[in-house]
């Protein structure tokens, strides 16, 4: 029990460690080493929780994720039957997350490095998809993991603009949110068309 204590809160210190690394270098240049100098532990404790930085990357970015809720979106856009709800609530969370760290995905993005966001957001897209109330909306596993893997790319390049534009954002969050959250919605609808 004191084993699983100490292994969550060294795991905790990783990535605090690894937050305050990436405000101000990019990813790339993040050793090992340096991650462990700062928590204070020693490399083969890194290595026992991970095996390179990038899984660290990519356990943080799925954390950070799991803390927006999307998992529950599915369940509201169930009782409403509609997708426009999974969309424009999960965009906004999205932006507002990325708002929020807005130095940490400036590195992401700039440097290249969001396959570790995709990663972790490809996952949770998933794990949402196989949400039993998610069989209101897809007729197949296929046709779902499609919608997960189309949907997910879309979000990123979203996210990557978003931050592109700046301070000289010519609409709001919630606005933005509302248009890409259409077309998702516009993609959806088309496929039940299509039927």
């Amino acid at each position: 029990m004191n084993e699983d204590i100490r292994g969550r809160v060294t795991k905790k210190m990783l990535k605090e460690s690894l937050h305050a690394l990436m405000k101000h270098k990019p990813l790339s240049k993040i050793t090992v080493r340096e991650i462990c100098e700062k928590t204070r532990v020693s490399r083969p404790t890194f290595y026992a929780h991970y095996h390179d930085v990038y899984a660290l990357v990519t356990d943080y970015e799925w954390e950070k994720l799991m803390e927006l809720g999307l998992e529950d979106y599915v369940g509201d856009a169930a009782e409403t039957f509609s997708m426009h709800s999974i969309g424009e609530k999960v965009m906004l969370a999205l932006i507002k997350h990325v708002d929020e760290n807005g130095d940490i995905y400036k590195n992401f993005f700039e440097g290249g490095n969001n396959r570790y966001l995709e990663i972790a957001l490809r996952d949770i897209l998933e794990r949402v998809m196989e949400n039993p109330v998610a069989d209101r909306f897809w007729r197949t596993p296929v046709e779902a993991g499609c919608f997960v893997s189309y949907h997910c790319a879309g979000i990123l390049n979203a996210l990557q603009n978003w931050m592109k534009m700046g301070a000289e954002k010519k609409c709001s969050a919630e606005e933005y949110a509302r248009i890409v959250g259409r077309f998702m919605v516009s993609d959806y609808n088309m496929a039940e068309s299509q039927v």
